[in-house]
């Protein structure tokens, strides 16, 4: 998956707004067995969103997710727990095109919503 000027642009915003540091993506990975929250969203940004927001959305801490791009249903997973935490169940995924985020935030800026005006558009 190749990012646009926007969409990059718009993810630094967005953690900086946070208070993330740092993201990190793994292409085609996946974690198994710690989804918290599995929502249809319109685009990779919406499903970013969703995760830094998790605690206000879904009562939950959003501390890793994942993206499906050619699902049009249920394509964007928050997931309770990261590859750090969960070793064993962070494996390689070779039928859907996916990419896997880990959130590195500060525990004080999460419960902060992030809010846009004007999503980017697709």
């Amino acid at each position: 998956m190749i990012f646009t000027t926007e969409e990059l642009w718009y993810l630094a915003d967005t953690l900086v707004s946070s208070g993330c540091q740092v993201v990190d993506r793994f292409p085609q990975m996946i974690l198994i067995g710690f989804a918290e929250a599995v929502i249809t969203v319109q685009s990779f940004t919406e499903c970013f969103e969703n995760c830094l927001n998790s605690r206000q959305l879904y009562a939950m801490n959003c501390t890793s997710v994942m993206f499906f791009y050619e699902e049009n249903v249920h394509n964007c997973i928050l997931n309770s727990e990261n590859r750090r935490t969960q070793k064993k169940l962070f494996v390689e995924e070779n039928k859907d095109i996916v990419d896997y985020f880990e959130m590195n935030c500060s525990l004080t800026n999460q419960n902060k919503e992030v809010k846009y005006e004007q999503p980017l558009k697709s």
